[in-house]
């Protein structure tokens, strides 16, 4: 009789993901993301959040800023980065993140306030001491949340890069990459 948990040891995870082991030889693609990146901070190719938070309120606010914004979004599956606008300085990147939905995930960073999609805003109110995890009730996580929103996350920008990682694989090592080189300030990847 086979054992139904004893994995298959083949090229493909469980769910039937290859493992992409010719892509992990070369860092070349995730530079060119870096530059990109750099680019459109560069070159004020962003959105503020506080367009977003305006645009969330319409059908398709969001997507539709974006397109004005980054051009035609073909997959919006990528990276994210949030920075803060510096005077004589420009931009400093402070928070990598990605999603397979980037437009649903902006909507869930800026106007929602539960702490299992605010993630962002419930780490920060921590860090500054507007709530403890000890202290948390649902009222108190979602004032936490608002005043960070309110009085931080709406002052920053936005780029995005689209990233059509088909393996699953790639978009993770890639915002851990963009963490590190952009030295984001938000960003950890301690585990539990």
């Amino acid at each position: 009789m086979q054992n139904r948990y004893a994995p298959k040891y083949d090229e493909k995870n469980y769910k039937e993901e290859v493992f992409p082991l010719e892509k992990l030889t070369s860092i070349d693609e995730f530079e060119i993301v870096l530059k990109n990146i750099k680019d459109n901070f560069n070159n004020n190719n962003v959105v503020s959040a506080q367009e977003i938070i305006n645009a969330s309120s319409e059908k398709n606010g969001i997507k539709t800023l974006f397109r004005k914004t980054f051009g035609e979004i073909e997959t919006t599956k990528g990276v994210y980065v949030y920075a803060e606008k510096l005077d004589n300085i420009g931009f400093r990147p402070i928070y990598v993140g990605i999603s397979k939905s980037i437009v649903e995930r902006k909507r869930q960073h800026l106007v929602r306030t539960d702490k299992g999609t605010a993630t962002l805003a419930l780490k920060i109110a921590r860090h500054v001491g507007h709530i403890s995890e000890e202290e948390e009730n649902k009222e108190k996580v979602t004032d936490a949340i608002k005043t960070v929103q309110g009085e931080y996350l709406k002052n920053l920008w936005i780029t995005i890069h689209h990233y059509p990682d088909t393996s699953n694989f790639l978009l993770p090592m890639l915002e851990i990459y963009l963490a590190i080189k952009l030295k984001a300030y938000w960003n950890t990847f301690e585990t539990h």
